[in-house]
Order: structure tokens, then C-alpha cells, then sequence
């Protein structure tokens, strides 16, 4: 038996929309940081709509300031990221997300992003990893804001 359900009450569909955003997140040193992510320390976590781990940073940092200086270079250049497939295990898919190389030498496309989960079909990853940049473009600017000015100042 099904049951037509009228219109939404006004407002409740924006913060039905806005609960399913993609969110950043951080996590530091001393706060439960993740251990599987390289190591001790800082990093970051983008989850999903759904609130699944969607991608994470690439490596841990072992300073609050080494996080917001990465997280800065991610949001500066989030529309230049240049990616890569990686089939490990011989069986598996994964993606990777590189800054762009400066001119400077400063850096040589540093790896950034991680998938966070692996795939079994080469085409399953290259939807996450299509997914990725439209996912960090959706974080909210005030979450970013929020996550810039790092964990003590907000």
C-alpha cells in the first residue's frame, strides 16, 4: 500500500538539500587522528552527501599550521588538481589527486587527495574520482572558513 505524501512544509526541503552536502572535515594530533592515514598527526576527511568517507588527505601533517597550509594550497587550487588511476593488488582501483606543479620549484605536484575506499571496476573509480572535484566545490564556503582559521581560533 502506498500513501501520497503532500508537498514539503516550506523550508524543509532547503535543509533537507543542505544536510546532504558534502562536508570537510579536519581531525588533529591528539583528537583521535587517524593512524591509517600515514602515521599520527592532522589531516582531513571529505565525506560524502551520504555522509560515507568520500576521499582524505594524502598524507598525515605534524602541525595544525602544515594542515591549514595544505588545506589553503587544496582550496587555491581545487579546479587545477590533476589526477591518477592506481590499480593495486592487481585487482583493485583506487584514484590520487596531485597539486599542480609550480613554476617556482616550490613543489612538483604534490600528492593531496587519497580515494578513500578502493573499487573493483576501473569505471566505478572513475566516477568517485569525476566525483571528487565536483564534491569540493559544493563544501560550503563557510566550512572551509571555518576549517582555515584552524582548531583553537573558532
Amino acid at each position: 500500500m502506498s500513501q501520497e505524501l503532500g508537498p514539503l512544509p516550506a523550508g524543509e526541503g532547503e535543509r533537507v538539500r543542505e544536510a546532504r552536502r558534502p562536508r570537510l572535515l579536519a581531525w588533529y594530533a591528539g583528537s583521535g587522528g587517524r593512524e591509517d592515514a600515514g602515521g599520527p598527526g592532522s589531516g582531513w576527511s571529505l565525506l560524502a552527501g551520504n555522509g560515507r568517507e568520500f576521499a582524505r588527505s594524502a598524507s598525515t601533517y605534524g602541525t595544525e599550521k602544515e594542515l591549514g597550509s595544505a588545506l589553503r594550497e587544496l582550496w587555491a587550487d581545487r579546479r587545477a588538481l590533476r589526477y591518477q588511476l592506481v590499480k593495486s593488488g592487481g585487482r583493485y582501483w583506487s584514484w590520487t589527486a596531485y597539486l599542480p606543479s609550480r613554476r617556482s620549484g616550490v613543489r612538483d605536484g604534490e600528492l593531496i587527495a587519497v580515494s578513500a575506499r578502493t573499487y573493483l571496476r576501473q569505471d566505478q573509480c572513475r566516477a568517485g574520482m569525476a566525483g571528487f572535484p565536483d564534491a569540493l566545490e559544493r563544501v560550503r564556503r563557510s566550512d572551509w572558513d571555518a576549517l582555515l582559521k584552524g582548531p583553537r581560533q573558532r
